[in-house]
């Protein structure tokens, strides 16, 4: 909840009176600077201000800077924001660019990236699943659903446990998690369970998402590979065979070369 507000009212500031002051807890920048450390300060993206749960009229394109207030003990009493008036900054962008180019400027921020990385995980050939800290599961792509046979409203809010075939030790998943708890990537096979009951295998790596330096979440990419774990086992059942004929070959003939010896210091 805002304290004390002091508005630039263009170059006439003002004190906001108490009925004026509005809720903070819902908006993304302070979310992102209620965890900030002493000293540190956060730089949000150029967005438009909101007043009420309202975008301004006219748009007010805003950027805003915070930081913590600490008091003695180092324990966080709130943070400071300051809303920079977006236009300053566009303004000085365009004249600077309008210098040396006669093509029109653009700005992109990053919403265009993460809308090509999403659409390169949806259409990805690996299963790829987030999970919260907690281990419940936020996020799977089509490929997780073709494969598994569980949709998305099956599976968010779940534990990954819900694949799993029971096949694997309590220890094996006790080093697996204690790998990922540790900043580090788990990579190995699995084999897990669709929702009809047949298994699959998969080529897995689980690493940690950080943020500031602490895990909020895991994300997992694993490529079926099923069909070669079985054509290793059946080549490796090949292999055992061949070992096991060769054993006989080997004490059949060595048999025979005892005979032969034997029939040869005889004669």
């Amino acid at each position: 909840m805002e304290i004390v507000r002091i508005n630039f009212n263009y170059d006439n500031p003002e004190i906001v009176g108490a009925a004026g002051l509005q809720s903070k807890k819902d908006r993304y920048y302070f979310k992102d600077s209620i965890g900030l450390n002493a000293g540190e300060v956060y730089i949000s993206p150029l967005d438009l201000n909101m007043e009420f749960g309202e975008i301004e009229q006219p748009l007010k394109p805003m950027i805003r800077f915070s930081t913590p207030v600490v008091d003695n003990n180092g324990i966080t009493q709130g943070i400071i924001v300051l809303n920079y008036l977006g236009p300053d900054l566009l303004d000085n962008f365009t004249n600077q660019v309008s210098i040396s180019n006669k093509n029109r400027p653009m700005l992109l921020n990053s919403d265009a990236e993460n809308r090509k990385l999403y659409a390169a995980i949806q259409h990805s050939p690996s299963l790829i699943s987030i999970a919260d800290i907690d281990s419940n599961i936020e996020f799977i792509n089509p490929k997780f659903t073709e494969l598994s046979g569980y949709s998305k409203e099956e599976v968010i809010g779940e534990n990954p446990r819900i694949l799993q075939s029971k096949t694997h030790s309590d220890q094996f998943y006790k080093e697996l998690w204690d790998t990922i708890s540790t900043d580090h990537a788990w990579r190995g096979e699995l084999l897990n369970k669709k929702k009809n009951g047949e298994f699959f295998w998969e080529a897995a790596s689980i690493s940690p998402i950080l943020k500031k330096g602490k895990i909020t979440s895991y994300i997992k990419v694993a490529e079926d590979f099923t069909e070669r774990k079985h054509a290793e086992e059946e080549l490796q059942v090949g292999r055992d065979r061949l070992k096991i004929l060769n054993q006989i070959i080997r004490h059949d003939l060595a048999n025979e070369f005892v005979v032969i010896k034997s029939a040869a210091r005889i004669f």
